[in-house]
């Protein structure tokens, strides 16, 4: 089934930005150890996020983009929101935030401290994780390697590759 996930990944955004990678599956080596979820319809799946859980924000995935971001020092244990992807066709059918409330679920079950996440999606998406109680941190660096190295911001020029939205949702003493 990750097999699939991995093509899914690759369809959904490929159907939403051109520029994506002309690649086959995407996977990297945080998914190894992640947590997986993911909606099936007709045996395959069309929505799956994933995961992981980490020590130190140095050892969560890309944690580069979140240099200038969010504090080095955050509480522990930190669980990152990452892989969200819904095909096309079944978007506005409440899947993202299915698999967001799942996600969230595990990390509280599991004493997670903080939780972390990025998006490249829109106001509807930000409003989306908001009411889950999460804060927009700001704006993250650009993906340095992988295919989101490759997305360029359009509104910016080709030169420019685009930096997702930082959220979190922390200990109170955070926010």
């Amino acid at each position: 089934m990750l097999e699939q996930v991995y093509r899914l990944r690759v369809q959904a955004w490929r159907a939403r930005r051109p520029d994506f990678p002309d690649i086959e599956r995407w996977s990297d080596e945080f998914d190894a150890a992640a947590l997986h979820w993911a909606i099936i319809d007709n045996g395959a799946p069309v929505a799956a996020a994933r995961l992981t859980l980490h020590d130190r924000l140095d050892g969560v995935p890309h944690a580069e983009i979140y240099a200038d971001v969010l504090p080095a020092d955050l509480p522990a244990p930190i669980a990152v929101l990452s892989r969200l992807f819904v095909m096309p066709k079944y978007a506005s059918m409440g899947l993202s935030r299915t698999l967001d409330v799942v996600r969230l679920a595990y990390a509280d079950a599991h004493g997670c401290r903080t939780v972390i996440g990025e998006t490249f999606a829109g106001t509807s998406r930000l409003n989306a994780v908001q009411e889950l109680g999460f804060v927009v941190a700001g704006q993250a660096r650009p993906y340095r390697h992988g295919p989101l190295a490759a997305v360029k911001n359009s509104a910016l020029g080709t030169d420019n590759r685009l930096a997702p939205t930082c959220i979190i949702r922390s200990a109170a003493e955070l926010l």
